[in-house]
C-alpha cells in the first residue's frame, strides 16, 4: 500500500515536470521561429512602385524648357524670317560690366529639346548686342544667354507664334553676383512618404521643392563639384530618382548623392528620390517583441532648411511618432487610408527623427495568432507552477496536515500519518532536511501512529 502511494506521487511529479519542460521547449521553438522568419528575408530585388504618391505629391515644377512661352494662344504655327534680335546686358549690382562678355542666341525646336546655338555676338561698350536676319520655324522659340562666372543668365523666351517676318525683338539680359553658399537655399515644402514593402523593408520617398530667394546666382564652388549634398539614413539601399533623363545631374556618393544643378535668382528646382531600408526592430530578439508591434528609430538628414513638411504613411501598416508631428488626419487615396502629419522649420544639417512601428509585424498589440499562442503558453505554465506550489511547496504547514489535505482524510488518520512519513523520507532523501530534525520528526510521527494503534486495540 505504501509503495503504491509512493509510486503514484512520483509519477505525478514526473508528469508535472514533463509539462513544464514541454512549455519551455515550445516557447523556445516559437522564439526561434520568429527570429529565423525575420532574419532570412532575401535582399530586395527592386523598389516597388509607391501606391499613392502620385495622388499625394504635386507634379514636378516646370523646367526651363519652353513649354509655356510667350505668344498668342490659339495662333496657328507659322514661319517668320528676317527678324532682328537686339538688347542690352546690364549688371544688377550696378557695377560696370566686365570685358570679354558675349551674347548667345539659342533656338528651341517644337519639341523643346536641347537648344541649338544660332549665333554669338560680342557686347558693345554699353553692353548692347544685335542679331540680324534671324528665322524661326513653326513651333520654334528663341532665347538670349550670357555666360559669366560659370553661370548662365537668360533673357525671356520668345516663340515664333504671334510674330511677323521682319519684326524687331528686344531681349535684355541682367547679370548679377554669383555664390556657392548653399545655406541661402530654402525648401518651401518637403514631403516624406513611408510604405511597407513585401521583402521586410520600408520604402522611403523624399521630395524637396527648393527655391533661391537670395539675390545671388547659386552654383557649385567649382566644375565637377556639387551645390547640395543629400545624405541618406544608415543602411539605405536601392536608391532611385524620379526622372531618369536627369541622372547626369546627380552623383552618387558614399553617404547619399550630390546635386550638381545651379539655381538662378528666384529659381526653383525639385528633387524627388526613393530608397529602401531594412526594418530593424529595436526590440527584436527580446521577449518584448511578442507583446508590442516591432518598432525602429530612423534619422533622416535634412539637406536644406525646410519651411514646412508633410509626413505620410499608410495608417494600417505603419505608425509614425515624433513630438513635433501635428496630426492632420487621414486621406483615403486609391482605397487606402493614409495618415498625414505636418511639421515646420526643419534646420539644414539637422535630422527628422522618427519612431516607426510596423503594425503588420508580430506582437500582441496587433492580435496575431503567434502572440496569442505565446500568452496562452505563459498562462498555462504559471498555472502549473501555482498548482505545484500549492500541493507540494507551501511552507509553514505540518507534514501530517499536508498529507491529510492531499488525500481528503482527517489529519489524525492512519493514512495521513503514513503519507507524512513518506513525505518526510522524500525530504530526507533529497537532502532538504537536517538529519537531527528528520529523526526527531519521524520519531514523533511513529509515536502518533503507535497511539492510533493502541486506541484501535482499546476500542476493539
Amino acid at each position: 500500500m505504501l509503495e503504491r502511494r509512493r509510486s503514484l506521487k512520483a509519477f505525478i511529479r514526473r508528469v508535472i515536470l514533463i509539462l513544464l519542460a514541454g512549455c519551455f521547449l515550445l516557447l523556445l521553438l516559437t522564439a526561434c521561429t520568429v527570429s529565423f522568419t525575420r532574419d532570412v528575408t532575401p535582399p530586395p530585388q527592386g523598389i516597388a512602385p509607391t501606391r499613392v504618391v502620385e495622388a499625394l505629391i504635386p507634379a514636378p515644377l516646370a523646367d526651363t524648357a519652353p513649354a509655356q512661352a510667350e505668344g498668342a494662344e490659339g495662333t496657328a504655327p507659322v514661319r517668320v524670317d528676317g527678324l532682328t534680335i537686339s538688347g542690352r546686358v546690364t549688371a544688377g549690382s550696378g557695377e560696370a560690366l566686365p570685358g570679354g562678355l558675349s551674347a548667345d542666341l539659342l533656338r528651341f525646336d517644337a519639341t523643346g529639346s536641347q537648344p541649338e546655338l544660332l549665333e554669338s555676338a560680342g557686347l558693345q561698350g554699353d553692353g548692347s548686342y544685335r542679331f540680324e536676319d534671324v528665322s524661326l520655324g513653326p513651333g520654334e522659340q528663341m532665347i538670349v544667354t550670357v555666360s559669366y562666372h560659370r553661370a548662365t543668365f537668360m533673357s525671356r523666351l520668345v516663340p515664333a507664334a504671334g510674330m511677323e517676318s521682319g519684326a524687331s525683338v528686344d531681349l535684355p539680359v541682367e547679370i548679377y553676383p554669383t555664390s556657392s553658399d548653399a545655406s541661402l537655399l530654402v525648401a518651401d515644402n518637403a514631403h516624406f512618404y513611408f510604405d511597407l514593402v513585401e521583402n521586410g523593408h520600408i520604402q522611403v520617398l523624399e521630395l524637396f521643392n527648393i527655391s533661391n530667394p537670395s539675390g545671388y546666382y547659386l552654383l557649385p564652388p567649382q566644375d565637377g563639384a556639387a551645390l547640395i549634398d543629400f545624405s541618406l539614413p544608415e543602411g539605405a539601399q536601392n536608391l532611385q530618382f524620379e526622372d531618369l533623363s536627369q541622372l547626369d545631374r546627380f552623383r552618387v556618393t558614399s553617404t547619399g548623392f550630390s546635386d550638381m544643378e545651379s539655381i538662378p535668382r528666384s529659381g526653383q528646382v525639385q528633387v524627388m528620390f526613393a530608397y529602401e531600408l531594412p526594418f530593424t526592430a529595436a526590440n527584436k530578439g527580446t521577449p518584448w517583441q511578442w507583446f508590442s508591434a516591432p518598432a525602429m528609430s530612423l534619422s533622416i538628414p535634412i539637406p536644406v532648411r525646410v519651411l514646412s513638411a508633410v509626413v505620410m504613411a499608410p495608417g494600417s501598416e505603419l505608425q509614425l511618432e515624433n513630438p513635433q508631428l501635428v496630426d492632420a488626419g487621414t486621406r483615403v487615396l486609391q482605397g487606402q487610408n493614409i495618415q498625414v502629419f505636418t511639421l515646420i522649420n526643419l534646420p539644414a544639417g539637422g535630422d527628422l527623427e522618427l519612431k516607426i512601428k510596423n503594425l503588420q509585424g508580430s506582437g500582441a498589440a496587433d492580435g496575431t495568432p503567434l502572440a496569442n499562442l505565446v500568452i496562452g503558453l505563459i498562462v498555462f505554465a504559471l498555472a502549473v507552477a501555482v498548482v505545484v506550489y500549492w500541493l507540494y511547496l507551501q511552507p509553514g504547514k505540518s507534514l501530517a496536515a499536508r498529507g491529510g489535505r492531499l488525500h481528503g482524510r482527517s489529519p489524525v488518520s492512519r493514512e495521513a500519518i503514513l503519507d507524512s512519513i513518506l513525505d518526510l523520507d522524500d525530504l530526507h532523501a533529497a537532502g532538504n532536511i537536517a538529519p537531527p530534525a528528520y529523526r526527531e520528526k519521524r520519531a514523533s510521527l511513529m509515536e502518533e501512529l503507535k497511539g492510533l494503534r493502541h486506541e484501535r486495540n482499546d476500542r476493539g
